[in-house]
């Protein structure tokens, strides 16, 4: 019996090859070619040959059919778009111009994945009019690559307009109005990454981390990225998110779902700690606790609400904002250092975090943390698959802490703070 004949098989084996892959079982007979084409076609990458020819044959039907008759029945029904787009499941394009943008999502009904590099209004506008009548099956956005500041409304119209409700977005910036408008897909959202969120408040943040059951990714602070302009931050309060009636924290449904937390978390009183000699923040702005103890509480608390997310990978607390090609930049009292934040010290209550055991990548870069020798023994015997520590502040009291894992534990990359230059 050949393989075609089991639907099982049919779904697997292709999904399993590589784009070479295909195109040689295409190349073998017409069972074969019939088999193997549409899968070929699920996916138009990013690159940029790949692009350019599938622009160019875009663009020839398009001619075809608005600039001259067809010849004859035959060549009326042929069309690239027709007959390729309902097989493509993903596409990468630069941008989406109101000539061949609609045409081509227009010709695309099981689009799931679409990567745009360039997202301006215009743009934001044909997607948004073409999810309502063609892209139901649309779930998953990205913009990668160069990008403008759109207008908050557009974003938020195009989010809205999603039939099958979002699943992955990552996208530079969303304001205020589209964050509202990205909450009503919570039920559906698996991952959200962003660098700026103009107008959100801890809020926000809480109530996306707290409605979505499905989620794995929650990023409002991005690797390898500069300075975000408008960078909001979880409080203390919100993230703990503390029932009275219970007498305990609040249930959350990513606990069971969450992988990667990449946020900060801030409004942590740190009584002792002084701003260190240089710019800013001045002694004025720091934290004061209202109560002798608040400031361990509310961190028991903060690891508490760690602690639940049972199946974290990757918990980024800190974040390297600034070009690392700058030295005058780099200074440790800048906007974006951390003082209101996690200690990360056994005595502050890192030892909450036990259950942690799935935890590959740590990064608490520039905060104000004490993790010393014995907090880095204690990480390494609790959390077995850790690969990356990001942000000891090698310059201070954590020198040592670095060094005993350089020695003793040289699988794990340590990467300090102060060391760029």
């Amino acid at each position: 019996m050949p393989f075609f004949d089991i639907l099982e098989l049919v779904e697997l084996i292709p999904s399993l090859l590589t784009t070479n892959d295909l195109a040689q079982c295409v190349r073998v007979n017409k069972s074969w070619q019939a088999v193997f084409t549409p899968f070929l076609w699920r996916c138009i990458p990013g690159t940029s040959g790949n692009e350019t020819r599938f622009c160019e044959l875009v663009h020839e039907d398009y001619l075809a059919q608005h600039h001259r008759q067809p010849k004859n029945e035959e060549e009326r029904k042929f069309s690239v778009l027709s007959k390729y787009g309902p097989w493509i499941h993903e596409l990468t394009l630069s941008s989406l111009n109101d000539r061949l943008g609609p045409a081509i999502l227009q010709n695309c009904p099981e689009l799931k994945k679409l990567t745009v590099r360039f997202m301006s209004d215009a743009c934001i506008g044909i997607l948004a009019a073409t999810l309502r009548s063609h892209l139901r099956k649309l779930t998953t956005i990205e913009q990668d690559g160069f990008w403008v500041q759109n207008t908050d409304s557009a974003m938020a119209e195009m989010l809205s307009t999603c039939h099958a409700g979002w699943k992955y977005i990552r996208i530079p910036v969303l304001g205020v109005h589209s964050v509202d408008a990205l909450i009503k897909h919570c039920p559906t959202l698996e991952a959200l990454e962003v660098r700026e969120t103009p107008g959100w408040s801890s809020s926000h943040m809480h109530q996306i981390l707290s409605s979505c059951p499905k989620i794995h990714t929650f990023a409002t602070i991005v690797d390898g990225e500069s300075r975000a302009a408008h960078e909001t931050h979880f409080l203390a309060r919100d993230f703990i998110d503390f029932d009275q009636t219970s007498n305990s924290l609040a249930a959350w449904k990513s606990e069971s779902s969450l992988k990667v937390f990449r946020a900060k978390v801030m409004g942590i009183p740190r009584p002792g700690v002084v701003p260190h000699d240089h710019y800013e923040p001045p002694p004025e702005k720091v934290l004061r606790e209202a109560y002798p103890g608040q400031s361990q509480e509310l961190q028991h608390r903060v690891y508490e609400r760690l602690a639940r997310f049972s199946h974290l990978e990757k918990l980024q607390l800190g974040h390297d904002s600034r070009d690392v090609g700058d030295e005058f930049l780099y200074i440790d009292g800048d906007v974006d250092y951390q003082y209101e934040c996690l200690e990360m010290s056994l005595k502050s209550g890192l030892w909450i975090l036990e259950g942690l055991d799935q935890l590959r990548v740590l990064n608490v870069m520039r905060m104000e943390t004490r993790i010393g020798v014995e907090e880095v023994k204690w990480m390494v015997k609790h959390w077995p698959k850790l690969q990356a520590i990001h942000g000891l502040n090698v310059d201070r009291d954590e020198r040592e802490a670095g060094q005993w894992l350089k020695q003793e534990c040289p699988w794990i990359q340590v990467i300090p703070f102060q060391e760029f230059f």
